[in-house]
C-alpha cells in the first residue's frame, strides 16, 4: 500500500475529543476522507504516541477516550523523566549531538 508508515503523535493526552474520535476513526477503518475530496484514502499506518500524563486517570475524568486507549495501547514503554535518572544525563548529552550533527563542548572548551 502506497500509503503507510508510521506516525509519532506526541502529547497525545492533549488532542481534543472529536480528534480521538477521528484518530480512532482512521485506526479502525485504514482509511479517511482528504479534506475537499469525496473518496476515501486508504492507510496503513503503525501509530506511535507518547505523553507525560497518566492516560488510565485521563480516562477515568472524561479527557481521553477508553476505546482509544486501548488501540493505542498493543505494547506500553513506560520510562521515568530523566530528573530521576540523573545518571543517564551525561550520556544522553555525548550521544545526541551525534545524532543531530553538532558538538557540545567538554568542560572548559571553547567552540567557535
Amino acid at each position: 500500500m502506497p500509503n503507510a508508515g508510521t506516525l509519532f503523535w506526541d502529547e497525545i493526552a492533549e488532542i481534543c475529543p472529536s480528534l480521538q474520535a477521528k484518530l480512532l476513526q482512521v485506526l479502525q477503518d485504514h482509511e479517511f476522507p482528504r479534506l475537499g475530496e469525496k473518496k476515501n484514502v486508504g492507510v496503513d499506518v503503525r501509530v506511535l504516541a507518547a505523553t507525560n500524563q497518566n492516560l488510565e486517570e485521563a480516562m477515568k475524568t472524561g479527557r481521553f477516550r477508553e476505546d482509544l486507549y486501548y488501540r493505542l495501547s498493543v505494547v506500553e514503554i513506560t520510562l521515568p523523566p530523566l530528573r530521576n535518572r540523573k545518571e543517564q544525563v551525561p550520556p544522553v548529552g555525548r550521544i545526541l549531538p551525534h545524532k543531530i550533527g553538532r558538538k557540545i563542548p567538554e568542560k572548559n572548551e571553547v567552540v567557535e
